[in-house]
């Protein structure tokens, strides 16, 4: 039924004169949903679910809607009405998840998914992956997707989980190339069939460029984007924001980058042929993708060709192994000579690093470094990045220094079963657990930023670097220390560090990583000359250049055109 105000109107007056017409209520509220209208939605499907309370279906309507409103207290209330009248499907344990997850109730959302997992393995096995991978169960999310892909060694959704969650685990990069290839060649057969997109001439015209992205709101991806979005030379290119997003979550952030480009796209975020075809019919010259394996939605659009030239930057650490992805942007520190055999698109290296950087402007001054105290070392990186390999290397730190702290932050630490899970991990490294301080989360940008005053050295993670994380960190007169590695993800710190004149600190071996950790507990004028003097070093830096950055991207893009021609 289609949502038109001539169907709506006809719903209204039957629900007027028959009110207890549970189906009826339900399908007005549906189709006001459909048509934008919310909170009346909302209003006539609480209707429905109380004529009929035992249709779960009703039940998770009702969830879904509250959801979109942001009334996650009641949209989880309405979830648990839907499993109460519907126990065993699968369904309704696993809308639970998200929403449990959200609200930090991790315990919540793992019980749910194993609940989904038990009733209905082959619908919920991704999104049980998707929680272990984020409580720290890299291992079981690997296996449990392997399992999945013995029966529908084909399937898309299984294929692209098994390639993003391997960037966290300590496997060889052959592994994860090929997953990705897999990946990418299961997203392509389910391509769908669009006209090829016309190559018209440059001269005398701007490049239409998109950027196609479900994270154009207060989030990583923006402080990188902003700056491009904001420099771009708007005589010679024409920008066109692509955002794969709820308006509803639109922020702040979300303003700012609507007023730097051109024009500004709400695509929605879970139809991808409706995505596909409006994008395609949008005649952009490029479509430069920022989301990679977070949003498979995106890539499985791009999958059909949107525009004669498809780029893929920023977003994700890896190839997405689509035959319509022409280029990946990085540069000579992250992808050196011979990387071009870990991607299945052509690589163009921009001048390093291959991002610029926008500090927070809410971001206070850097705290002077406590003159007394025991070394605090710290991680502020995703937990889920925390390898067993990088554990082991913290303990042997912590070990070598006596009466060092780590210090911890992540939102996945709200949740008292993963504290439990990376402190029982370095404990039987080792390291005594009154030695490894979880923080609380932070209310605001501020007080994450805050928190560094409490740290002396921070220890990047491994084999999936930092990029954020590591750049507050410095802003904020943190040294970090990383280990280079032979992927992109492993190599991310060294770009940052060497832009910032901070080479020194990356290692190319754990020994080395353990050696420059312990040495600088030895220099403490050097970690305060650093508290006092590296924003200031950041700032001056090819990192924060954004006029350089830019022209080198511009050229970038157009190098990408070329290539592809």
């Amino acid at each position: 039924m289609r949502a038109d105000p001539a169907t709506i109107a006809r719903l209204r007056r039957q629900v007027q004169k028959s009110p207890g017409d549970a189906e009826a209520l339900h399908t007005l509220a549906v189709l006001l949903f459909e048509s934008g209208q919310t909170e009346q939605a909302v209003y006539f499907e609480q209707r429905a679910a109380s004529v009929r309370p035992a249709v779960g279906d009703f039940h998770a309507t009702l969830s879904t809607m509250l959801a979109v409103l942001g009334r996650r207290d009641d949209a989880i209330d309405a979830a648990r009405r839907a499993i109460e009248v519907e126990p065993d499907r699968a369904a309704r344990h696993l809308a639970l998840v998200p929403l449990a997850w959200d609200q930090g109730d991790h315990e919540t959302a793992l019980a749910s998914a194993e609940r989904a997992y038990s009733l209905d393995p082959a619908s919920a096995r991704a999104s049980l992956a998707s929680v272990l991978l984020n409580v720290c169960r890299a291992e079981r999310a690997i296996a449990i997707l392997r399992e999945g892909l013995e029966a529908m060694p084909e399937d898309p959704w299984l294929l692209s989980s098994l390639a993003s969650t391997l960037n966290y685990a300590d496997v060889t990069r052959e592994e994860v190339l090929e997953a990705h290839r897999r990946a990418g060649a299961a997203l392509a057969s389910r391509a769908i069939p669009l006209p090829a997109p016309v190559r018209t001439p440059l001269a005398g015209r701007r490049v239409r460029v998109g950027y196609l992205s479900g994270d154009l709101y207060d989030h990583s991806v923006a402080a990188f984007l902003e700056p491009i979005l904001a420099h771009h030379d708007r005589d010679a290119f024409e920008v066109h924001a692509l955002s794969a997003r709820s308006s509803q979550t639109a922020d702040a952030v979300t303003g700012r980058l609507r007023s730097l480009c051109h024009a500004w796209h709400d695509l929605g975020r879970d139809d991808p042929e409706a995505i596909a075809r409006r994008v395609h019919a949008l005649g952009l010259d490029v479509v430069v993708d920022l989301a990679g394996y977070t949003g498979c939605t995106l890539l499985l659009a791009m999958a059909s060709r949107l525009a004669p030239t498809q780029v893929t930057y920023l977003g994700y650490p890896n190839t997405t192994g689509i035959p319509a992805m022409d280029v990946r942007l990085v540069d000579e520190t992250t992808d050196p000579p011979g990387a071009e055999d870990l991607a299945t698109e052509r690589l163009v290296r921009l001048p390093a690093p291959f991002l610029c950087y926008r500090p927070p402007t809410d971001a206070p001054v850097p705290a002077p470094r406590p003159s007394a105290g025991p070394i605090r070392f710290g991680s502020f990186n995703n937990a889920a990045k925390l390898t067993p390999a990088t554990l082991a290397a913290w303990a042997r730190v912590l070990r070598t220094v006596p009466g060092s702290v780590l210090a911890l932050k992540s939102r996945q630490f709200t949740s008292a079963m993963v504290r439990r899970t990376i402190v029982d991990r370095l404990s039987a490294a080792g390291v005594d657990p009154a030695r490894v301080e979880v923080l609380e989360p932070p209310v605001s940008k501020a007080e994450h930023l805050a928190a560094y005053a409490g740290v002396d050295i921070a220890l990047d993670s491994f084999p999936y670097h930092g990029t954020t994380t590591t750049c507050e960190a410095l802003w904020m007169g943190v040294p970090v220390v990383t280990l280079a590695g032979d992927r992109h993800a492993a190599r991310v710190g060294a770009s940052l560090l060497r832009a910032v004149g901070l080479g020194e600190l990356v290692a190319d071996s754990w020994a080395r990583y353990e050696a420059v950790a312990v040495e600088l507990t030895n220099a403490p004028d050097r970690l305060s000359r650093w508290r006092a003097e590296l924003r200031a070093q950041v700032a001056r830096s090819p990192l924060c250049d954004a006029t350089r950055f830019v022209a080198g991207f511009e050229a970038g893009l157009r190098e990408a055109m070329e290539r592809r021609r």
